[in-house]
């Protein structure tokens, strides 16, 4: 299939991670450059953007944490520095998090300079580049930021992330509870004949899921057998909160999401997913429409009237509407069939993606000097056997990876995945067979274990090189900017309809684009021909996807999206008619 010209130039433009604008100058932010030279020399390279801290003003002994957030359009290496700061403030340069807790003495204002030592991968020149922020302090403690509204079908559906409204999940749902229930479904699925008389004790999975953490992030802080580990911030599951909960009507598999964040400064999340039906055995066709009508019937159930209208009571009683979302949540993760004739329609373990800005991301070298990165990775957790077959424990897999070719499908009728991608041809010059098993049967193709600072795997060049479990966004840059572009550009809009946008843990939460062109039926219709346009242009998402303090323009549109796909489904698999909007309406 040829490739058309502007894919293949937006390939070009996108073999760094990612495409990013930069960030506009805003009040108590200066940019100096110490190298004008370099930056001529090197015109199509941007320096690193900066994201403005989003506190603007604290009380005295109001203690707040942010992270110093930088993102590379080129993936080049940058050291980022705190060179100014109060007393009040503490810093962490391997997590890059600050923790701010001011006193009397800085008001009325906090000053803070942050140096940027960019080290350019095509030249090997460095420049430096210095921001400055100031926050302002008052006496009087201001109130917790959280995202503001963003629509009744957002708040009460799409992406429940009020406090309020998710005070009953919290209280009936703590993170051992949830790690707990997930061992229950990954033994309630193991086949006949093996032993499912294993120990499931939800302090332990903790443990397991901690020391999975300190693995991927090489952090001894979060490691309980270490002698660093941090028990204040990481000693207690139960003092995680849920932040999030998501119900994804517009997946294939139709599935809810709830994100968890604990108390520490640092950004660090935990997602787990839950559905009707497991993916384990191989399941009939018919088993993805009743895992959708099953799970829509649920949603049905709590938030919707019994005429297909978002329930409107809820919209100020939140309280109801945190009871609502609790019991949909309990409904979900204790699903049982009602059709006994369907015996493969029983529940299972999903995965358990984590983000944390806990220094997976920081390039160190064999002394423990940091030389570069932004703190931030991505691993994914499952339950497993412990080697005693005694009991369940959680542990790091490898990340199900991205697109890195998309053809149509034998019928024409769709776009798929597969190992088009000259890497794994035989008879291209760049097939590598140590890598071949990278792209699984499903199309999806993984990370490798070793590159860029990444070493997970013998240095034998002949040995089989595994998948990898961490991302980050300057790992494997070779591979992603060589092999992930090379057919399909970033931002190619078919990406959109695979599994985490068939990209990169890093790559789909560090963006400067949005979703596809919801017209163009190409993007998901071979029969219509390639498509229009690349995905359109928005400014760079930072990291987090999920609300915390504000939305970001990717999230919203998201949540557009979101909502056009959630109606359509709704109709489609359990034939109610609801009053959800579309506001990007889906040509299909």
């Amino acid at each position: 299939m040829r490739i058309p010209d502007f894919f293949l130039a937006s390939a070009t433009l996108a073999i760094g991670l990612l495409i990013v604008t930069g960030v506009a100058d805003e009040q108590h932010h200066e940019t100096t450059t110490d190298s004008p030279a370099a930056i001529a020399a090197q015109p199509l390279n941007n320096p690193p953007t900066f994201e403005i801290p989003i506190y603007e003003i604290v009380g005295v002994g109001q203690e707040v944490g942010f992270g110093l957030e930088v993102i590379d359009a080129e993936s080049d290496l940058f050291l980022v520095e705190l060179i100014e700061k109060p007393d009040s403030a503490t810093f962490d340069p391997y997590t890059l998090t600050v923790a701010f807790k001011p006193t009397a003495e800085d008001i009325p204002q906090a000053h803070f300079t942050v140096r940027i030592t960019e080290t350019i991968r095509a030249t090997n020149e460095k420049r430096v580049n210095t921001h400055h922020f100031a926050i302002e302090v008052t006496t009087e403690p201001q109130p917790e930021r959280i995202a503001r509204p963003l629509g009744r079908s957002v708040e009460q559906l799409i992406t429940i992330h009020d406090p309020e409204r998710l005070a009953e999940a919290n209280a009936r749902w703590s993170l051992d509870k949830l790690l707990a229930r997930n061992a229950e479904l990954f033994v309630g699925e193991l086949p006949e004949g093996v032993d499912r008389n294993l120990a499931i004790d939800g302090a332990e999975l903790y443990k397991d899921f901690l020391k999975a953490w300190s693995l991927a992030h090489k952090n001894p802080e979060l490691d309980p057998g270490s002698d660093k580990f941090n028990a204040s911030k990481w000693g207690d599951p139960k003092k995680w909160k849920i932040i999030t909960v998501r119900p994804r009507l517009d997946k294939k598999w139709h599935e809810v999401r709830i994100v968890l964040k604990p108390p520490a400064h640092e950004a660090s999340y935990a997602m787990f997913k839950f559905r009707p039906l497991t993916e384990l055995p191989i399941l009939p066709p018919e088993a993805r429409a009743f895992n959708n009508k099953s799970f829509g019937e649920i949603v049905l159930k709590h938030f919707f009237t019994e005429d297909g209208k978002l329930n409107p009571a809820h919209t100020k009683d939140k309280a109801a509407h945190a009871k609502a979302t609790a019991d949909f949540l309990d409904d979900i993760l204790h699903w049982k069939n009602p059709d006994e004739s369907k015996t493969w329609a029983v529940q299972g373990v999903q995965a358990l993606p984590c983000e944390a800005r806990l220094g997976g991301g920081t390039l160190t070298d064999e002394n423990g000097k940091i030389l570069g990165g932004d703190a931030w990775a991505w691993n994914v957790l499952k339950p497993t056997v412990d080697a005693e077959n005694k009991r369940v424990k959680f542990v790091n897999v490898p990340i199900k990876g991205f697109a890195s070719h998309v053809e149509p499908n034998e019928a024409g009728t769709e776009w798929v995945m597969s190992c088009g991608n000259p890497l794994f041809d035989p008879e291209s010059d760049v097939y590598d067979a140590r890598m071949v098993k990278l792209c699984r049967p499903t199309g999806h193709t993984d990370l490798p274990s070793t590159g860029d600072g990444y070493q997970d795997t013998p240095e034998d060049p002949t040995a089989e090189i595994r998948s990898s479990f961490i991302d980050a966004a300057h790992l494997f840059y070779e591979y992603k900017s060589k092999h992930m572009v090379s057919t399909v550009a970033l931002e190619d809009p078919r990406r959109d309809l695979f599994e985490e946008k068939g990209m990169t843990c890093a790559q789909c939460h560090v963006r400067n684009f949005g979703v596809r062109d919801m017209y163009d039926r190409a993007a998901y219709d071979p029969g219509a021909g390639l498509p229009r346009s690349l995905n359109k242009k928005q400014d760079t998402t930072y990291f987090v996807i999920s609300p915390t303090t504000h939305w970001q323009p990717y999230t919203i549109d998201f949540q557009y999206k979101q909502e056009c796909k959630a109606h359509a489904n709704l109709l489609e698999f359990t034939g109610v008619d609801t009053d959800l909007n579309c506001p990007l309406r889906v040509d299909e």
